[in-house]
């Protein structure tokens, strides 16, 4: 009886002993299955999103590489146009220049007829589209000094031979200073050339402009001197900005005091643009 007794305990001892060891053992197993089941779950789930983003970033990359294409199309087109439209303001602007001829005899550059002012004007407004607005009014400049060497004015008087002189050295100036900047606009220069196009216009205009009241032509250091190059004239405006743009606010308030303000309005408004871009470029 006894020893049925041990042999009781000791096969219960075994069996404690058996699942005590075999049952985490299972608990491990069952949970590992879940686990790698729910990875295998996730797994599927994960290609399925990535499938579906597939789909979407596929219809989105296709999306973008066509507006990609249509805009490096667009920017081709307008660097093209823009470059042969810069072309051929370079070339009527040279054509113009090379059409003043030189009187030996009296020794006087001679005035242009007015078909060479017209081809100009011609081709000015043909391309003005994309010579942008501080271009446009730089050509503008050129076109004046242009004009003031043409032979059937307005007014029907002689014109002299130092202001055609005087004119033909300033159009040769301003035509490099806009191929210059023709040169920044397509990418292959950097600067900004056209403020010495209106450094000298802003100089041309304080010294042009009689006003008996206001002390205009200017005098001192501004003043203009026979025979004095585009070249040194721009040189001491540059190195007296602030002087000049005082001095172009001086002859916008004294034409608008003037007894002709409606007369000279279009003066005042050069004046004070001309003042507004010089002082932007002060303030940098």
């Amino acid at each position: 009886m006894l020893r049925n007794l041990w042999e009781t305990v000791l096969s219960g001892t075994i069996l404690a002993g058996f699942f005590a060891t075999v049952i985490p053992l299972y608990i491990d197993y069952l949970l590992k299955r879940r686990q790698a089941e729910q990875q295998e779950l996730l797994k599927g789930r994960l290609a399925e999103q990535q499938e579906l983003l597939k789909g979407y970033l596929a219809a989105d990359l296709e999306r973008a590489k066509h507006s990609l294409v249509l805009e490096q199309s667009r920017l081709t087109f307008v660097y093209e146009k823009q470059r042969d439209s810069f072309t051929n303001v370079i070339r009527a602007m040279h054509a113009a220049i090379t059409a003043f001829k030189f009187d030996y005899s009296d020794e006087e550059w001679l005035p242009i007829d007015e078909d060479t002012l017209a081809d100009f004007r011609s081709v000015r407004v043909s391309e003005s589209l994309y010579t942008g607005s501080d271009g446009d009014r730089a050509i503008t400049v050129f076109e004046d000094r242009l004009a003031g060497c043409t032979l059937n004015r307005m007014d029907g008087g002689p014109i002299e031979g130092d202001l055609i002189r005087d004119n033909r050295s300033e159009l040769a100036f301003i035509s490099l200073r806009l191929q210059e900047f023709f040169r920044v606009r397509l990418g292959i220069a950097i600067g900004n050339p056209l403020l010495d196009v209106f450094r000298l216009q802003a100089f041309s205009m304080i010294n042009g402009i009689h006003l008996r009241e206001g002390q205009f032509p200017t005098k001192g250091l501004f003043e203009r001197r026979d025979r004095m190059t585009p070249e040194e004239i721009v040189d001491i405006c540059r190195q007296n900005d602030r002087a000049l743009v005082a001095e172009l606010s001086r002859l916008e308030a004294r034409l608008k005091e003037s007894q002709g303000a409606s007369f000279f309005y279009r003066y005042q408004d050069q004046a004070r643009t001309y003042r507004e871009l010089l002082s932007a470029n002060i303030d940098k």
